[in-house]
């Protein structure tokens, strides 16, 4: 699965601009707001689109400003804008690897998969250590049917942050597809371990028990992802995996 969980912070990071400066010590109003992850994506676009307009910051700032605004553009669905906010960071500081990264997501999720594929090739290129972008590849790489490439992708995400549940989460799918379903399991009970409350590696795993003739436990993983997130059997089957 995609990074999600602590890409704030990543995003921060990887720019050059310590997470303190974005927690009050900064005194642009709405700082704080714009560049916190987008739980309320409204409040994050009228944050970023406050300091935007001012144009405060230097080039570098102001690509995450847009960046933020693009993902909070993207988890509102709304792709063209988070698209024409990601290509502006990337204008205004091109060596801004989230940006290339985020923007694979937005094209992952309009279908353009290749067009991803290219900007996570150049997230790397640009910043190797940007385990979102390993994990990132590894995803969309499973669902071309690359599965030899995307488990290389995924044990290097893995290598960078070892216990980060997306990442083995997204293994596990991997290793599911190529029928190892022993170590998809391992890796799924890892992420389950770390993440208990993640619905995916949870009904991924219940597929897998399944498979390995476990019919009780794997309808128990199945029943507790469904409750934690409605309609994921749907949503799965929808990229080739069913019970």
């Amino acid at each position: 699965m995609s990074l999600k969980a602590g890409l704030a912070a990543t995003i921060l990071c990887v720019m050059g601009i310590a997470p303190g400066a974005a927690r009050g010590e900064d005194p642009e109003a709405g700082w704080e707001l714009c560049t916190a992850p987008p739980t309320s994506p409204d409040d994050t676009i009228e944050a970023c689109g406050a300091l935007i307009a001012a144009g405060t910051g230097n080039p570098q700032r102001r690509a995450l400003m847009f960046v933020h605004r693009g993902w909070a553009f993207d988890e509102k669905g709304i792709y063209d804008a988070a698209l024409k906010d990601y290509d502006e960071a990337i204008s205004l500081y091109p060596d801004a690897a989230p940006a290339y990264s985020r923007r694979a997501g937005t094209y992952h999720r309009t279908g353009q998969d290749e067009l991803a594929i290219k900007d996570l090739d150049e997230a790397i290129r640009r910043d190797p250590n940007l385990a979102e972008a390993w994990n990132d590849r590894c995803w969309i790489r499973s669902q071309m049917g690359q599965l030899d490439l995307a488990l290389g992708d995924c044990n290097e995400a893995l290598r960078l942050q070892p216990d980060n549940p997306p990442a083995l989460d997204s293994r596990g799918f991997v290793e599911l597809k190529l029928d190892r379903l022993d170590a998809a399991i391992a890796d799924y009970n890892r992420a389950v371990k770390l993440a208990p409350t993640m619905p995916s590696p949870r009904y991924a795993r219940g597929v897998a028990k399944l498979r390995k003739g476990d019919k009780v436990g794997g309808r128990e993983d199945i029943a507790e992802a469904e409750k934690l997130r409605p309609g994921i059997t749907a949503t799965y089957a929808k990229e080739g995996l069913t019970p």
